[in-house]
């Protein structure tokens, strides 16, 4: 083997830029085919630069031959530099030669396409790969949950309870591909390490995100893609799946009076919609929980069985204390035995003491219905000065019921589905009754003063009664 060219007067040099190389394997293929080509003294073919250094016997062969060679392959000749001068005597052809004698491939068996597949399917694979790391715990709870696997859901569960383990995982996961994506580029010399004296040196190839920018692209959009997938669709379609638990639930309703459903409407301060399942396992396991539904980003909608659990006891739930619960909304079952911080959706025997609103933020909620040709609470009971909003539910009020008025109050309003809530603050105490504009729809107010007491006072009347559907004063009730 000859470690230096000699050049002799019928060799000519050139110096040809190649595109189409995605990898050292697209070089040496090129490289090893031109060796062969009869006529060829040396080659050099660089990746990195995008060229080959070519010495040939110009009686032999010629450069329209090597061009054809190389674009056989499915690469392109890009650029011909002719003034080369001694650029030859430069090349290290003794290590060309070594590096194709210790390769690994064969000629006959190699192809364009296994050279593109390491940027694109590789890049995929491990993105797909980088992107489930940070929901290992998450996916394995919530398949454990499925399938009601007790021992797994309480190994995982102490994982998901831990705040900081999914952050740790999202750390992991791009670290992990950036390791990943330096050590492919290691592998195609656009990352060289030197030792010198003090240490290490580390120097990048010139163009190495023009050239690689696909399969960058491609591994940290995978890794980024199937974050969003697991976080916007799977977690949520799957936090609200239980096969273990449908034939209980089914059976559980068909037991329960509908006059006890309450419901609880929370925000739950968790990190990502993996850890959803957790949440409602946890409080389906309360007796007296009849469904938890999730939906983004952080909502769980509970329905309960107000004679068996309450919402004091739900808020306790363990999993409460990692990840806080606020709650947004709630309503009371109508047989409930109810308190002064509970809202009452209605009470059919009248008793006053337990329809007060609750005070939510500085300000008296009511849901407001209708029941028959009654608004319900009914009556409703707020508490002097204090804001009051009443929360109109638009599917459970026919007709006219949706325009109310509250003569006392200054209130006529028409409420829909965008716009359904009446507020105002009660500046006298007393009992005050409202209705709808056609006056076929009644309703109570009765506002005390801070001790509790009302004042003996009724203010205005009502609307009074219009004709009913179909009748020659119109009247109301006749339509949605």
């Amino acid at each position: 083997m000859e470690d230096k060219f000699q050049k002799t007067e019928n060799v000519q040099e050139e110096v040809i830029g190649i595109k189409g190389m995605h990898c050292k394997s697209c070089a040496e293929l090129i490289e090893t085919k031109l060796k062969l080509l009869k006529g060829v003294e040396k080659a050099k073919v660089s990746y990195i630069e995008e060229k080959a250094f070519i010495a040939f016997d110009k009686k032999q062969v010629n450069f329209n031959d090597i061009k054809r060679e190389i674009e056989s392959s499915g690469y392109k000749v890009s650029a011909v530099d002719t003034t080369v001068d001694n650029k030859l005597e430069k090349i290290d052809f003794g290590e060309v030669e070594k590096e194709i004698e210790s390769s690994s491939y064969e000629i006959n068996n190699k192809n364009d396409s296994e050279d593109v597949e390491p940027k694109k399917s590789r890049g995929i694979k491990q993105g797909i790969i980088y992107g489930l790391i940070p929901h290992t715990g998450c996916i394995a709870f919530i398949v454990a949950t499925i399938f009601g696997v007790t021992a797994a859901t309480e190994f995982f569960k102490p994982l998901l309870l831990n705040p900081y383990f999914f952050y740790i995982l999202i750390g992991l996961s791009f670290t992990s591909a950036t390791i990943s994506a330096l050590v492919y580029l290691k592998k195609q010399d656009f990352i060289i390490f030197r030792k010198v004296d003090d240490g290490t040196e580390i120097s990048f190839s010139e163009g190495i995100i023009r050239r690689k920018w696909k399969y960058l692209s491609t591994l940290y959009g995978t890794t980024i893609g199937v974050n969003l997938l697991l976080f916007m669709v799977i977690f949520p379609l799957l936090a609200n799946v239980s096969l273990a638990s449908s034939s209980v639930t089914g059976a559980l309703l068909a037991n329960i009076n509908p006059n006890s459903i309450s419901s609880l409407n929370l925000k739950v301060d968790i990190p990502c919609s993996g850890h959803a399942p957790l949440i409602s396992d946890g409080l389906k396991s309360i007796n007296g929980v009849i469904s938890v539904q999730f939906s983004l980003p952080n909502i769980f909608d509970v329905k309960y069985d107000s004679s068996k659990t309450t919402k004091e006891q739900i808020l306790a739930l363990d999993v409460f204390n990692t990840y806080k619960a606020t709650v947004l909304s709630e309503s009371y079952a109508q047989s409930s035995n109810s308190n002064n911080n509970q809202v009452i959706y209605a009470n059919n025997n009248g008793n006053s003491n337990s329809n007060l609103a609750t005070v939510t933020n500085g300000v008296q909620v009511i849901q407001l219905s209708v029941q028959g040709a009654n608004y319900y609470p009914n009556p409703i009971r707020v508490k002097k000065d204090i804001p009051v909003q009443l929360i109109a539910d638009i599917n459970n009020m026919p007709g006219c019921s949706k325009s109310i008025v509250i003569p006392e109050f200054g209130i006529t309003k028409s409420v829909s589905t965008s716009d359904n809530k009446i507020e105002f603050t009660p500046s006298k105490s007393g009992t005050f009754q409202f209705s709808c504009s056609m006056g076929m729809y009644l309703g109570q107010i009765i506002v005390e003063e801070v001790d509790g007491s009302v004042a003996a006072y009724t203010g205005s009347t009502p609307v009074t009664s219009g004709g009913s559907c179909g009748g020659s004063s119109g009247g109301c009730g006749c339509g949605g």
